[in-house]
């Protein structure tokens, strides 16, 4: 039996991921292994990227990240990891990390949440 999702009562797997974003109406793409989901969401004024992922070494851990569609000024940086820091001190279930981008110019910013599901092996129909 497969890591249950305990209030669908059905195994966390790659088809249950497809289906509640297939009844969501969200277009999607699938990544570099079984288990990875990108998929873009309209939080107005701007747009949000959204990775969805069993992990692929632990498959009893589900891990969603948000960033912004967008960079901001790499002279934002010092004021970026400060809210970055006083985040983290205050909501223990999402982390905020600042990352670099290609363009030295610009910097980014992830929304992290990673949830154990207690469990055994896990089954990827």
């Amino acid at each position: 039996m497969g890591i249950m999702t305990s209030s669908l009562g059905e195994p966390l797997s790659t088809s249950l991921i497809e289906r509640y974003l297939y009844s969501r109406g969200k277009r999607y793409f699938r990544g570099r292994h079984d288990g990875e989901f990108f998929f873009v969401a309209n939080a107005y004024p701007r747009r949000l990227h959204i990775h969805l992922e069993i992990s692929h070494e632990h498959p009893d851990v589900f891990t969603i990240r948000v960033t912004p569609a967008y960079f901001f000024p790499a002279a934002d940086q010092a004021r970026l990891a400060r809210f970055a820091h006083l985040w983290n001190d205050r909501n223990r279930a999402v982390t905020a990390t600042m990352h670099a981008s290609s363009d030295p110019q610009r910097v980014g910013v992830t929304a992290v949440n990673s949830q154990w599901i207690p469990g055994s092996s896990q089954s990827r129909v």
